[in-house]
């Protein structure tokens, strides 16, 4: 479980200091990222999307509320406050799925 959430604080490290490429470096080969305006699949469009990211939305700034580890299925589910700006936030889910590598095979994200 350990592992898990310090791969998954990894993650939202290098989110955070929006960088595209790391970003995308912590996803397999064939990675996927969903949220509620994109979908990408493989390194490549998963740094083209996260980069989208941070030019649409340039102060935006994931803080972890809860993690729920599932070590059996290697898989996170992260509660998220997601400051846009520093005035409005949003809350979101996060899911990770996670290969034997720490690599993030899965990540899909929901408002609410």
């Amino acid at each position: 479980a350990a592992e898990l959430e310090a791969l998954t604080k990894a993650y939202f490290d290098v989110f955070n200091a929006h960088d595209a490429a790391a970003t995308a470096g912590t996803f397999s080969a064939d990675g996927s990222l969903r949220d509620w305006d994109n979908a990408a699949s493989g390194a490549a469009k998963i740094q083209e999307t996260v980069g989208g990211i941070f030019k649409a939305v340039p102060e935006i700034k994931c803080n972890i509320l809860n993690l729920a580890v599932d070590p059996a299925a290697r898989r996170v589910t992260a509660e998220l406050r997601i400051d846009l700006n520093p005035t409005d936030s949003i809350l979101v889910a996060d899911i990770f799925d996670f290969d034997a590598q720490g690599k993030i095979t899965a990540l899909r994200a929901y408002k609410g």
